[in-house]
């Protein structure tokens, strides 16, 4: 085998390896990335549902404006 042909060899072991792990790292960004967005779309349906829990609250006489500020933590 030539030097040309080792060279090349080694070249392309190399370029394969750090294609390889660059798609891991992708990967694992995106996958966190989707993890991530679930979860503050969870955190927020959730401070959605508390919010109409107040509000409703509130318009039904249960609560007043103090008190639902002081719930929704203002």
């Amino acid at each position: 085998m030539s030097y040309a042909t080792h060279l090349k060899n080694d070249l392309m072991s190399h370029a394969t390896l750090l294609k390889n792990d660059f798609m891991s790292h992708a990967t694992h960004l995106i996958n966190d990335l989707i993890s991530h967005i679930l979860k503050c779309e969870c955190h927020i349906s959730i401070q959605q549902v508390e919010f109409a829990q107040l509000h409703h609250e509130h318009w039904n006489g249960g609560l007043s404006d103090i008190d639902v500020g002081t719930r929704a933590g203002f």
